[in-house]
């Protein structure tokens, strides 16, 4: 493996990680907030769904965290000449 693919894919590890504390956290605020019923249906329902309630639900806490979960939505890239890209966005 060289050292490009152990960057890689040390990158993505970590966004990966960030992104499902991230989510766990954002299904958790919308609980204490009772934008969803029960912790069921929040379980169930699609993430960029949640994340857009949260952004208009006018909780501040909930928009900084949908916000946070757009951006973390970063994944690193190799291209063949082995440098490492990161791509953020939806």
């Amino acid at each position: 493996m060289t050292t490009s693919e152990r960057t890689y894919q040390q990158l993505k590890d970590h966004l990966e990680q960030e992104h499902t504390l991230l989510a766990k956290e954002l299904k958790h605020e919308m609980l204490l907030n009772t934008l969803v019923p029960s912790a069921t249906a929040i379980e169930q329902a699609d993430l960029n769904e949640l994340i857009m309630m949260a952004k208009s639900s006018f909780i501040p806490n909930l928009f900084d965290l949908a916000m946070r979960m757009e951006k973390s939505r970063c994944r690193g890239l190799l291209d063949q000449a082995g440098h490492v890209w990161i791509v953020c966005g939806l």
